[in-house]
């Protein structure tokens, strides 16, 4: 077989409470979670705009690699 692994993203909203920046940690919930403490390393991979993410024929999701513009009113999610 070959190489079958299917990458997929998720877009959560995040609500940071608090940064400390001496530590370098924010305090911070996503999806409506209890607070958590979160450490650079994963903050750092937090963006301030959502991503438009791509959907393959396998349901799987991806990062739009060029920019694309959204799908116009009242088309299916997939018609982009």
């Amino acid at each position: 077989m070959g190489n079958n692994a299917l990458t997929t993203i998720s877009v959560w909203k995040v609500c940071i409470e608090s940064i400390d920046l001496e530590r370098r940690r924010v305090k911070a919930s996503w999806n409506s979670n209890p607070v958590q403490e979160f450490g650079e390393r994963a903050w750092s991979k937090w963006r301030a705009t959502q991503p438009m993410p791509i959907r393959s024929a396998m349901c799987a999701q991806r990062l739009a690699t060029v920019p694309r513009s959204p799908p116009p009113a009242g088309a299916p999610k997939d018609a982009v």
